[in-house]
């Protein structure tokens, strides 16, 4: 696990081509974990895309399948998404507040892993900023944005220009989208303007795996591989 007391400056060579920093341009490798499996061997710097049983869980998916752009309306079901730091860890922000949490405590959860890997980017600096934002929850300077998340999921079908952005708050896709981000990464939305189906879009999520989230028979497809 990575700590550290500041907020990483972000650095690295200049990127051959933007495409080379795009989330939809990496190599990756996903795997589902289906309620009641053991938990999923994380590598520092994975997503995890999550369908969580909770009511804001519930009230983001809702939002999202309302959305009308129709990419973000396929992927709907993943209402969660956190960042790996070590093998058995994550940092996610939600009702507890930005921290980080073991990935057993999702034994019971249906969610995705994405393993991805680029010339350019830098998972490193991703789990440090990722840990830095966990340190300024524990210690009450950051907390979770329950109800930007819930308005932004509903921004779209409420056409409205607006957006709900509260100070020393984070939705678990903002959170996400800048770590990722300071690693390099480089997306189509703002982080604040993030929601966890837009990043599914942004990696690729195909079909099959997202079809077995629906249908909660991970078995279905329990690895697959894409570039």
């Amino acid at each position: 696990m990575v700590a550290s007391s500041r907020p990483p400056a972000a650095s690295g060579p200049a990127p051959a081509s933007w495409a080379s920093y795009c989330a939809s341009n990496l190599d990756r490798t996903l795997e589902v974990h289906g309620r009641g499996d053991c938990p999923l061997t994380l590598e520092p710097g994975d997503l995890v895309l999550i369908k969580c049983r909770d009511v804001v869980g519930w009230l983001v998916r809702l939002g999202q399948a309302l959305n009308s752009d129709y990419r973000v309306r396929g992927y709907s079901v993943f209402d969660h998404v956190a960042l790996a730091i070590s093998e058995d860890c994550i940092v996610e922000a939600d009702q507890k507040g930005i921290h980080r949490s073991p990935i057993a405590d999702y034994q019971n959860t249906l969610y995705v892993r994405v393993n991805y890997s680029g010339q350019h980017l830098s998972r490193r600096a991703a789990v440090e900023f990722a840990t830095y934002r966990a340190e300024e929850g524990a210690q009450g300077r950051l907390r979770y944005a329950s109800v930007t998340a819930v308005f932004l999921a509903f921004r779209v079908w409420f056409r409205s220009p607006f957006s709900v952005v509260k100070r020393n708050t984070d939705t678990c896709a903002q959170l996400v989208t800048e770590a990722l981000a300071h690693g390099g990464m480089i997306f189509q939305r703002e982080p604040a303007d993030t929601l966890a189906a837009d990043l599914a879009v942004e990696f690729g999520v195909d079909e099959e795996t997202r079809n077995a989230v629906w249908a909660r028979r991970p078995q279905a497809c329990r690895r697959c591989r894409a570039s």
